[in-house]
């Protein structure tokens, strides 16, 4: 089960990055806008945790939100 847990946890991180990655070329690419003079959006990474009961590990995970000039705020 460890096995399987891990294999998924790299895919859904390597389509995370691959979706951040996308939209962060769209940053890059921007051109002929009021904000084409503005620095391309990035996505910052914060780490969270759920709350854990009777110390139970309850999980968590990797927040990626980008505020651009293309999108205002996605994530």
């Amino acid at each position: 089960m460890d096995e399987r847990k891990t294999k998924a946890s790299t895919w859904f991180r390597t389509l995370r990055d691959n979706i951040c990655k996308s939209f962060e070329d769209l940053e890059d690419a921007l051109t002929g806008s009021e904000f084409a003079d503005q620095e391309p959006g990035r996505f910052e990474v914060t780490p969270w945790d759920r709350p854990q009961e009777n110390g139970v590990d309850s999980g968590g995970g990797e927040m990626s939100v980008m505020r651009g000039r293309v999108f205002e705020k996605v994530g």
